[in-house]
């Protein structure tokens, strides 16, 4: 199962910036990287941590459950600032996602998304589960391409059970759900 990969580990207080070099100059040969991830695990919390001046995703949970996602400031990366995809009962509280409108951080001519869940297709599709049961709450997302946004991709899943509320949306392009 991988729920029993990493558990009960605390991620508290750490600084990562221009990290994911491989996309440098929007080369993108791999895909997204992950600057703080919690990947096949259960318990993890991310907080109190800085993610900047980044060429991937800032903090993610990704085929994980219980994973808690607060406190953190995160700001000019490539593709997403917090991003749960195929995350389970997970919280996302009290954060800060932005862009200083740095270009060279920019996809597509575009600062990265804020905040994101989405369910992706995976290698081995006996490890994705649709994400479900989140709360994105009380988090701060400004100037980003989408302030939160929702993506079905290859394995759809929907919104289930998912709590978006008290978040300040501010200068962001849209709020979407596809």
């Amino acid at each position: 199962s991988w729920e029993n990969t990493s558990v009960n580990i605390l991620v508290e207080g750490n600084t990562a910036f221009r990290c994911g070099l491989e996309n440098e100059g929007g080369n993108n040969p791999s895909g997204w990287p992950q600057i703080l991830t919690a990947s096949l695990s259960t318990h993890i919390t991310f907080r109190g941590n800085t993610v900047y001046n980044s060429y991937g995703e800032g903090i993610d949970a990704a085929l994980a459950t219980h994973i808690t996602i607060e406190g953190n400031t995160v700001y000019d990366v490539f593709s997403v600032g917090i991003y749960l995809d195929n995350a389970q009962n997970c919280i996302v509280r009290g954060n800060l996602v932005y862009s200083t409108g740095n270009p060279e951080f920019f996809r597509d001519g575009n600062p990265a998304t804020g905040i994101q869940i989405a369910t992706e297709g995976w290698p081995d599709p006996a490890l994705a589960k649709p994400s479900r049961d989140n709360m994105i709450v009380n988090n701060i997302v400004l100037k980003t391409e989408d302030g939160f946004y929702y993506g079905s991709y290859e394995k759809g899943g929907g919104l289930i059970n998912t709590i978006v509320a008290n978040n300040t949306f501010y200068g962001v392009r849209t709020i979407t759900c596809q």
